[in-house]
């Protein structure tokens, strides 16, 4: 299933930068009620980024860690968008062609190790 998934990339910069609202947590939201959530980047130091950067996780805490999210409110704009990325050639070429078609220029990427 998982060959279907296009990763749409953006930076927080770049939201910053577009003014948009947006939030970010410190672990998957629904895994504990203590859930911290942030607004600001400046509390990006809040996160465990030895997890976020290992290749997996070891038990349920850094699985809970891995899986933190940044969201935007209402909708990020394709100007938002630095890139994409797919699991495979194949899908990769699906989605440029289909950015193509709508005359949208987006660079992407295969990806593999970024999948589970």
């Amino acid at each position: 299933m998982q060959q279907q998934v296009v990763y749409l990339v953006s930076s927080v910069e770049r939201v910053v930068e577009l003014g948009l609202p947006f939030a970010f947590t410190d672990g998957h939201a629904e895994m504990r009620v203590d859930i911290r959530y942030f607004d600001d980047p400046a509390d990006l130091g809040q996160l465990d980024w030895r997890v976020l950067h290992a290749s997996g996780w070891r038990n349920d805490e850094e699985r809970r860690k891995r899986q933190s999210e940044f969201l935007v409110q209402g909708f990020l704009p394709l100007s938002g968008l630095l890139g994409f990325a797919t699991r495979t050639s194949d899908v990769k070429q699906r989605v440029d062609r289909l950015f193509r078609d709508r005359q949208v220029s987006l660079r992407g990427r295969v990806r593999p190790d970024w999948y589970y």
